[in-house]
């Protein structure tokens, strides 16, 4: 696949049924790469730390006032998905109302076709926004601090102990971040397939003002 393909064939996506881009293999090794070295740079820092208590206890605060911002950014995303299935509802409610009460027999053939195709397309970006936002509001695992890292082991001193939590607590953030941007991910989807519905309804909007002014005449 060409590179002009390759990036013209998302756009089509998008436009027609909005979905996850998955990465091209190189993508993900890259990816997994970067992932890599940032945890083998965080393990260097942490060994190179210190051992004096009040400067780890800082650093472990630090890491644990990052944590709970995105606990805060993990409930206001969800907030936002919650929005748009309910908004993908009563979308769906009124396209199907139309389409039930609208009598088309009576249109030319050409905006007959035109008027159900623009319906049938309102009703894909109602079910792409809507599967979207209930897999963004799916259960996820996120992970939280164990008692085995709340704890210090036996014969463990202060110091090692916080050493010890702040690799936990880099690990917790670096999990919890993937999952958060899994539903950003989905809730951009969202948002793209609601952006294409504004645009049919107006579509159709323009559609059955023609065909009204037919049956006027």
């Amino acid at each position: 696949m060409t590179r002009t393909a390759r990036s013209v064939l998302p756009w089509l996506v998008d436009r027609i049924f909005p979905l996850p881009q998955s990465l091209t293999p190189a993508e993900r090794k890259a990816d997994d790469e970067r992932r890599r070295a940032q945890k083998n740079e965080c393990e260097t820092r942490i060994a190179s730390l210190a051992c004096h208590e009040k400067s780890l206890t800082g650093y472990l605060t630090a890491f644990a006032g990052t944590l709970e911002r995105e606990r805060h950014r993990q409930q206001s995303i969800e907030v936002r998905l919650t929005t748009v299935v309910g908004l993908s509802s009563i979308a769906g409610s009124i396209v199907f109302g139309a389409m039930l009460t609208n009598n088309l027999h009576n249109a030319p053939i050409l905006l007959h076709r035109l008027i159900l195709s623009c319906l049938l397309y309102l009703i894909l970006q109602i079910a792409s926004a809507m599967l979207a936002g209930v897999r963004g509001l799916e259960r996820q695992p996120y992970t939280e601090m164990t008692f085995e890292a709340i704890l210090p082991s036996p014969d463990e001193d202060r110091s090692h102990h916080l050493q010890r939590q702040i690799r936990e607590c880099f690990d917790i953030l670096i999990q919890n971040q993937d999952r958060n941007n899994a539903k950003v991910t989905q809730m951009a989807i969202a948002h793209c397939a609601l952006k294409n519905f504004t645009v049919g309804l107006l579509i159709l909007a323009i559609l059955a003002s023609v065909l009204q002014l037919q049956s006027v005449n």
